[in-house]
């Protein structure tokens, strides 16, 4: 399905919005693979392997740390609109 994610790295500036699909696996994890971000389509995608919880949320088992950082990716679902 599409997947839009808006990541806010607490520094001052407003959300990074990215867009891409994402994919439900064999395993019940969840594939994330952002292909455009604010400045355009991405030379390469970046791709993200999500664990689900139980409330829904999701925690990233398999992503960049160069990108989002080594102290873990835990996203929140919101409604879309």
């Amino acid at each position: 399905g599409s997947a839009i994610m808006s990541t806010d790295y607490r520094n001052d500036q407003p959300p990074v919005t990215e867009f891409g699909d994402w994919v439900r696996n064999d395993d019940g994890s969840l594939t994330l693979t952002l292909t455009e971000g604010p400045s355009g389509a991405y030379a390469e995608p970046i791709e993200i392997t999500f664990a689900v919880n139980p409330d829904g949320s999701l925690t990233a088992t398999d992503y960049d740390t160069a990108i989002f950082g080594d102290s873990g990716l835990e996203l929140t679902p919101v409604s879309g609109g």
